[in-house]
Protein backbone atom coordinates (compact mmCIF):
# COMPACT_ATOMS: atom_id res chain seq x y z
CA UNK A 1 0.00 0.00 0.00
CA UNK A 2 1.13 3.15 -0.99
CA UNK A 3 0.80 6.76 1.68
CA UNK A 4 1.75 10.13 0.81
CA UNK A 5 2.66 10.32 4.77
CA UNK A 6 2.97 8.03 7.31
CA UNK A 7 -0.50 8.19 8.79
CA UNK A 8 -0.84 9.30 12.45
CA UNK A 9 -3.71 7.54 14.85
CA UNK A 10 -5.51 9.89 17.39
CA UNK A 11 -7.49 8.13 20.23
CA UNK A 12 -9.18 9.62 23.39
CA UNK A 13 -8.58 7.35 26.43
CA UNK A 14 -11.17 5.22 26.62
CA UNK A 15 -12.33 5.37 22.96
CA UNK A 16 -11.80 2.12 21.62
CA UNK A 17 -8.09 1.13 19.76
CA UNK A 18 -9.64 0.35 16.38
CA UNK A 19 -12.19 1.79 13.84
CA UNK A 20 -12.55 4.55 11.44
CA UNK A 21 -12.84 7.44 14.24
CA UNK A 22 -9.53 6.90 15.06
CA UNK A 23 -7.26 7.85 11.57
CA UNK A 24 -7.40 11.22 12.23
CA UNK A 25 -4.28 12.47 10.17
CA UNK A 26 -1.81 15.25 11.53
CA UNK A 27 -0.28 18.11 9.54
CA UNK A 28 2.81 16.44 8.52
CA UNK A 29 6.08 19.10 7.89
CA UNK A 30 8.42 17.55 5.14
CA UNK A 31 10.57 15.04 6.56
CA UNK A 32 14.60 15.25 7.11
CA UNK A 33 16.25 12.11 6.13
CA UNK A 34 19.22 11.94 7.33
CA UNK A 35 22.27 9.36 5.84
CA UNK A 36 24.49 7.77 8.65
CA UNK A 37 27.84 5.44 9.04
CA UNK A 38 27.45 2.01 7.80
CA UNK A 39 24.49 3.00 5.44
CA UNK A 40 22.03 3.50 7.89
CA UNK A 41 19.18 5.84 7.58
CA UNK A 42 17.35 7.93 9.92
CA UNK A 43 14.19 10.19 10.04
CA UNK A 44 12.99 13.60 11.27
CA UNK A 45 9.75 14.98 11.27
CA UNK A 46 7.86 17.19 12.34
CA UNK A 47 4.08 17.43 12.99
CA UNK A 48 1.60 19.76 15.12
CA UNK A 49 -1.78 17.96 16.48
CA UNK A 50 -4.66 19.43 17.92
CA UNK A 51 -5.78 17.63 20.90
CA UNK A 52 -8.55 17.36 23.53
CA UNK A 53 -8.14 18.39 27.84
CA UNK A 54 -7.22 14.73 29.63
CA UNK A 55 -5.34 12.00 27.73
CA UNK A 56 -4.61 11.03 24.66
CA UNK A 57 -2.63 8.47 22.63
CA UNK A 58 -0.72 9.27 19.78
CA UNK A 59 0.15 5.72 17.39
CA UNK A 60 2.57 5.46 14.61
CA UNK A 61 2.95 2.78 12.49
CA UNK A 62 6.29 0.44 12.29
CA UNK A 63 5.57 -0.18 8.63
CA UNK A 64 5.94 -3.87 8.86
CA UNK A 65 9.24 -3.98 10.69
CA UNK A 66 10.66 -1.09 8.32
CA UNK A 67 10.73 1.20 11.22
CA UNK A 68 12.68 0.26 14.35
CA UNK A 69 10.48 0.87 17.20
CA UNK A 70 13.79 0.49 19.39
CA UNK A 71 14.53 3.83 17.99
CA UNK A 72 11.57 5.82 18.30
CA UNK A 73 11.91 8.99 19.86
CA UNK A 74 9.42 12.10 20.56
CA UNK A 75 9.67 15.06 21.61
CA UNK A 76 7.11 18.18 22.44
CA UNK A 77 9.22 20.92 20.21
CA UNK A 78 7.03 24.42 21.03
CA UNK A 79 6.12 24.87 24.40
CA UNK A 80 2.76 23.92 24.85
CA UNK A 81 1.25 24.59 28.32
CA UNK A 82 0.33 21.73 30.08
CA UNK A 83 0.98 18.98 27.06
CA UNK A 84 3.39 15.83 28.64
CA UNK A 85 4.05 13.09 27.01
CA UNK A 86 2.96 10.32 30.10
CA UNK A 87 3.84 6.71 28.11
CA UNK A 88 5.07 4.77 25.83
CA UNK A 89 4.41 1.14 25.13
CA UNK A 90 3.22 -0.83 22.36
CA UNK A 91 -0.46 -2.59 21.98
CA UNK A 92 -0.52 -6.59 21.60
CA UNK A 93 -3.65 -6.01 19.37
CA UNK A 94 -2.44 -3.99 17.27
CA UNK A 95 0.79 -4.85 16.66
CA UNK A 96 2.10 -2.85 13.57
CA UNK A 97 1.65 0.63 16.03
CA UNK A 98 3.91 2.23 18.62
CA UNK A 99 1.20 4.03 20.80
CA UNK A 100 2.34 6.78 22.98
CA UNK A 101 0.08 9.16 25.38
CA UNK A 102 0.02 12.98 25.82
CA UNK A 103 -1.82 14.28 28.54
CA UNK A 104 -3.26 18.04 28.65
CA UNK A 105 -4.94 19.99 30.68
CA UNK A 106 -7.30 22.27 28.14
CA UNK A 107 -8.02 22.12 24.55
CA UNK A 108 -4.78 22.90 22.32
CA UNK A 109 -2.50 22.84 19.49
CA UNK A 110 1.15 20.98 20.14
CA UNK A 111 3.80 20.75 18.04
CA UNK A 112 5.92 17.32 17.93
CA UNK A 113 9.17 16.13 16.49
CA UNK A 114 9.75 12.15 16.11
CA UNK A 115 13.27 10.78 15.29
CA UNK A 116 13.62 7.05 14.17
CA UNK A 117 15.55 4.55 12.15
CA UNK A 118 14.25 2.95 8.97
CA UNK A 119 15.36 -0.28 7.02
CA UNK A 120 13.08 0.80 4.25
CA UNK A 121 15.38 3.28 2.51
CA UNK A 122 18.73 2.12 1.82
CA UNK A 123 21.81 3.72 0.03
CA UNK A 124 25.51 2.81 -0.80
CA UNK A 125 28.09 5.04 -2.27
CA UNK A 126 29.91 3.68 -5.71
CA UNK A 127 33.27 5.75 -6.96
CA UNK A 128 35.56 5.67 -9.50
CA UNK A 129 38.89 6.72 -9.04
CA UNK A 130 41.47 7.51 -11.87
CA UNK A 131 45.27 7.89 -11.27
CA UNK A 132 47.89 9.67 -13.82
CA UNK A 133 51.26 8.33 -12.81
CA UNK A 134 52.68 10.52 -15.33
CA UNK A 135 51.56 14.29 -13.21
CA UNK A 136 50.64 12.32 -9.60
CA UNK A 137 47.22 13.46 -10.30
CA UNK A 138 43.89 11.78 -9.78
CA UNK A 139 40.18 12.45 -10.01
CA UNK A 140 37.61 10.89 -7.93
CA UNK A 141 34.20 11.12 -8.52
CA UNK A 142 31.36 9.75 -6.06
CA UNK A 143 27.48 8.29 -6.85
CA UNK A 144 25.04 8.28 -4.47
CA UNK A 145 22.52 5.55 -4.97
CA UNK A 146 19.47 6.04 -2.43
CA UNK A 147 16.18 3.23 -2.65
CA UNK A 148 13.02 3.17 -1.18
CA UNK A 149 11.71 0.05 0.24
CA UNK A 150 9.30 1.41 1.88
CA UNK A 151 5.27 1.73 2.75
CA UNK A 152 5.98 5.49 2.27
CA UNK A 153 6.23 7.81 -0.04
CA UNK A 154 9.08 11.22 0.95
CA UNK A 155 7.38 14.01 -0.65
CA UNK A 156 9.50 17.18 -0.41
CA UNK A 157 12.04 15.34 1.85
CA UNK A 158 15.52 17.30 3.08
CA UNK A 159 17.76 15.08 2.41
CA UNK A 160 21.51 15.02 4.26
CA UNK A 161 24.26 13.50 2.51
CA UNK A 162 27.07 12.31 3.93
CA UNK A 163 29.04 14.25 2.98
CA UNK A 164 27.26 17.35 4.57
CA UNK A 165 25.24 18.85 2.10
CA UNK A 166 21.86 19.05 2.04
CA UNK A 167 19.37 18.29 -0.87
CA UNK A 168 15.52 18.43 -1.66
CA UNK A 169 14.20 15.50 -3.61
CA UNK A 170 10.97 13.48 -3.60
CA UNK A 171 11.46 9.91 -3.13
CA UNK A 172 8.51 7.42 -3.88
CA UNK A 173 7.83 3.90 -2.78
CA UNK A 174 9.72 1.25 -4.81
CA UNK A 175 11.78 4.00 -6.61
CA UNK A 176 15.56 3.91 -6.63
CA UNK A 177 17.76 7.43 -7.66
CA UNK A 178 21.01 8.02 -8.29
CA UNK A 179 22.51 11.47 -7.74
CA UNK A 180 26.56 12.79 -7.95
CA UNK A 181 27.95 12.90 -3.76
CA UNK A 182 31.27 14.33 -5.02
CA UNK A 183 33.85 15.12 -8.23
CA UNK A 184 36.77 16.13 -7.31
CA UNK A 185 39.49 16.63 -9.80
CA UNK A 186 43.43 17.23 -9.86
CA UNK A 187 44.05 15.75 -6.34
CA UNK A 188 47.28 15.40 -5.84
CA UNK A 189 48.43 11.64 -4.36
CA UNK A 190 51.20 9.12 -4.26
CA UNK A 191 51.44 5.31 -3.84
CA UNK A 192 52.68 4.00 -0.65
CA UNK A 193 53.87 0.26 0.47
CA UNK A 194 52.25 -1.32 3.26
CA UNK A 195 52.56 -4.37 4.79
CA UNK A 196 49.82 -5.26 7.14
CA UNK A 197 48.67 -8.48 7.09
CA UNK A 198 45.55 -8.17 9.48
CA UNK A 199 44.21 -5.02 7.22
CA UNK A 200 45.41 -6.07 3.84
CA UNK A 201 46.05 -9.55 3.70
CA UNK A 202 48.73 -11.65 3.78
CA UNK A 203 51.37 -9.48 1.37
CA UNK A 204 52.47 -6.01 0.27
CA UNK A 205 50.06 -3.70 -1.19
CA UNK A 206 50.00 -0.34 -2.86
CA UNK A 207 48.19 2.40 -1.45
CA UNK A 208 47.00 5.31 -3.17
CA UNK A 209 47.08 8.33 -0.78
CA UNK A 210 45.24 11.24 -1.36
CA UNK A 211 45.38 14.41 1.05
CA UNK A 212 42.69 16.42 1.06
CA UNK A 213 44.54 19.63 2.15
CA UNK A 214 44.01 22.70 -0.83
CA UNK A 215 41.94 20.47 -2.71
CA UNK A 216 38.90 22.10 -3.95
CA UNK A 217 35.74 21.02 -2.29
CA UNK A 218 37.56 18.15 -0.48
CA UNK A 219 37.19 18.93 3.08
CA UNK A 220 33.83 17.70 3.23
CA UNK A 221 32.62 16.38 7.09
CA UNK A 222 32.84 12.71 5.88
CA UNK A 223 32.94 10.26 3.20
CA UNK A 224 31.64 7.48 3.14
CA UNK A 225 32.87 4.03 2.49
CA UNK A 226 31.84 2.31 -0.71
CA UNK A 227 33.06 0.34 -3.88
CA UNK A 228 35.81 1.68 -6.19
CA UNK A 229 36.73 1.47 -9.57
CA UNK A 230 39.78 2.12 -10.20
CA UNK A 231 41.35 3.06 -13.72
CA UNK A 232 44.99 4.54 -14.71
CA UNK A 233 45.31 7.36 -17.29
CA UNK A 234 46.48 7.07 -20.41
CA UNK A 235 47.49 10.40 -22.69
CA UNK A 236 46.39 9.23 -26.17
CA UNK A 237 43.40 6.62 -25.44
CA UNK A 238 40.80 6.26 -22.98
CA UNK A 239 41.86 4.99 -19.06
CA UNK A 240 42.42 1.23 -18.68
CA UNK A 241 40.76 -0.41 -15.57
CA UNK A 242 43.38 -0.94 -13.09
CA UNK A 243 40.60 -3.32 -11.03
CA UNK A 244 38.49 -3.07 -8.01
CA UNK A 245 38.69 -1.98 -4.45
CA UNK A 246 36.90 -0.78 -1.42
CA UNK A 247 36.95 2.77 -0.06
CA UNK A 248 36.72 2.78 3.81
CA UNK A 249 34.79 5.43 5.74
CA UNK A 250 37.42 8.39 6.38
CA UNK A 251 37.06 11.04 9.00
CA UNK A 252 37.25 14.79 8.31
CA UNK A 253 40.33 15.84 6.84
CA UNK A 254 41.84 12.60 6.76
CA UNK A 255 43.45 11.79 3.74
CA UNK A 256 41.67 9.09 1.50
CA UNK A 257 43.52 5.84 1.23
CA UNK A 258 42.65 3.39 -1.37
CA UNK A 259 44.41 -0.01 -1.70
CA UNK A 260 45.68 -0.45 -5.55
CA UNK A 261 46.52 -4.35 -4.84
CA UNK A 262 49.11 -6.57 -3.95
CA UNK A 263 52.45 -6.11 -5.22
CA UNK A 264 54.29 -9.31 -5.72
CA UNK A 265 57.53 -7.55 -6.67
CA UNK A 266 58.09 -6.87 -2.72
CA UNK A 267 57.77 -10.10 -0.56
CA UNK A 268 58.09 -10.56 3.17
CA UNK A 269 58.62 -13.79 4.99
CA UNK A 270 58.96 -13.94 8.74
CA UNK A 271 59.47 -16.60 11.40
CA UNK A 272 59.96 -17.11 15.25
CA UNK A 273 63.15 -17.44 16.01
CA UNK A 274 63.13 -18.11 19.93
CA UNK A 275 60.47 -18.09 22.50
CA UNK A 276 61.51 -18.23 25.71
CA UNK A 277 59.56 -18.42 29.42
CA UNK A 278 61.26 -16.14 32.23
CA UNK A 279 59.87 -14.01 35.31
CA UNK A 280 58.10 -17.02 36.33
CA UNK A 281 55.69 -16.47 39.53
CA UNK A 282 54.80 -19.15 41.52
CA UNK A 283 51.43 -19.59 44.35
CA UNK A 284 52.97 -21.01 47.95
CA UNK A 285 52.21 -24.57 46.31
CA UNK A 286 55.07 -24.19 43.48
CA UNK A 287 52.14 -24.28 41.29
CA UNK A 288 53.46 -21.63 38.21
CA UNK A 289 50.98 -18.95 38.03
CA UNK A 290 51.98 -16.60 35.70
CA UNK A 291 54.97 -15.16 33.69
CA UNK A 292 56.53 -13.45 31.22
CA UNK A 293 57.77 -14.53 27.58
CA UNK A 294 60.72 -13.07 25.72
CA UNK A 295 59.56 -13.41 21.92
CA UNK A 296 62.25 -13.16 18.91
CA UNK A 297 61.01 -12.70 15.44
CA UNK A 298 62.93 -12.13 12.23
CA UNK A 299 61.06 -10.18 9.12
CA UNK A 300 63.07 -10.57 5.64
CA UNK A 301 62.13 -7.68 3.26
CA UNK A 302 63.41 -8.52 -0.69
CA UNK A 303 62.15 -5.87 -3.53
CA UNK A 304 62.48 -7.24 -6.81
CA UNK A 305 61.28 -4.12 -8.07
CA UNK A 306 63.66 -2.10 -10.86
CA UNK A 307 63.30 1.60 -8.24
CA UNK A 308 63.40 1.90 -4.92
CA UNK A 309 60.88 1.56 -2.65
CA UNK A 310 59.44 2.57 0.59
CA UNK A 311 58.18 0.26 2.75
CA UNK A 312 55.67 0.77 5.75
CA UNK A 313 55.76 -2.67 7.89
CA UNK A 314 53.52 -3.16 10.55
CA UNK A 315 53.62 -5.88 13.43
CA UNK A 316 51.17 -6.44 15.92
CA UNK A 317 52.37 -7.52 19.33
CA UNK A 318 49.26 -9.20 21.78
CA UNK A 319 49.24 -8.28 25.50
CA UNK A 320 51.06 -5.98 27.73
CA UNK A 321 54.80 -5.86 26.22
CA UNK A 322 58.06 -4.70 26.23
CA UNK A 323 60.75 -4.06 23.09
CA UNK A 324 63.62 -5.29 24.37
CA UNK A 325 65.67 -5.10 21.05
CA UNK A 326 65.57 -3.82 17.93
CA UNK A 327 67.58 -3.89 14.53
CA UNK A 328 66.01 -0.74 13.06
CA UNK A 329 64.23 2.00 14.24
CA UNK A 330 60.58 1.80 15.10
CA UNK A 331 57.51 4.16 15.97
CA UNK A 332 55.25 2.55 18.45
CA UNK A 333 51.57 3.28 16.86
CA UNK A 334 49.32 2.14 19.74
CA UNK A 335 49.02 -0.44 22.32
CA UNK A 336 48.95 -3.59 20.11
CA UNK A 337 51.00 -2.16 16.76
CA UNK A 338 54.51 -1.04 15.43
CA UNK A 339 55.99 0.46 12.20
CA UNK A 340 59.38 0.54 10.26
CA UNK A 341 59.74 2.37 7.33
CA UNK A 342 62.22 0.47 5.68
CA UNK A 343 63.85 2.00 2.50
CA UNK A 344 65.25 -0.56 -0.28
CA UNK A 345 66.78 -0.26 -3.72
CA UNK A 346 66.25 -2.10 -6.45
CA UNK A 347 66.92 -5.62 -5.80
CA UNK A 348 68.10 -5.27 -2.34
CA UNK A 349 66.94 -7.17 1.15
CA UNK A 350 66.93 -6.34 4.36
CA UNK A 351 66.53 -8.19 7.75
CA UNK A 352 64.24 -6.92 10.51
CA UNK A 353 65.36 -8.57 14.36
CA UNK A 354 63.53 -7.85 17.09
CA UNK A 355 62.81 -9.42 20.76
CA UNK A 356 59.90 -8.38 22.75
CA UNK A 357 58.67 -9.31 26.47
CA UNK A 358 54.87 -9.77 26.66
CA UNK A 359 54.02 -9.75 30.30
CA UNK A 360 52.05 -11.12 33.40
CA UNK A 361 51.06 -14.02 30.91
CA UNK A 362 48.89 -16.89 32.97
CA UNK A 363 49.47 -20.57 31.82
Amino acid sequence: MRTAGLLFIIAVIGAPVSGADLTTSATIHPPYIYLGVNATCHVWRQFSLHIPPGSSRLGFPLAGGKVEADSLLLRVLAPASGVTITATESDPAIPDLHWWTLSATDETDVQLGLAYNTSGVTWRVDYTLTLDPESSLAELTGELLITNDGPEDFHNARLRLPTGPQLSLNLLQSEAQELELLHLAEMPYHIQYVFDPPRYGGGVVAIAVLPREGVTGANFTRLPGGHVRLYAARADAEPSLLGESELPYTPRRRPLEVNVGLVPEVEVTSRQLSSVQVNERKDARKKLVMYDLDEEFEVRVTNRRSVPTALQLYQHIRDTWEMLTSSHELEKLDATTIRFALGLQAGQSQTVVYKVRRKNLQP
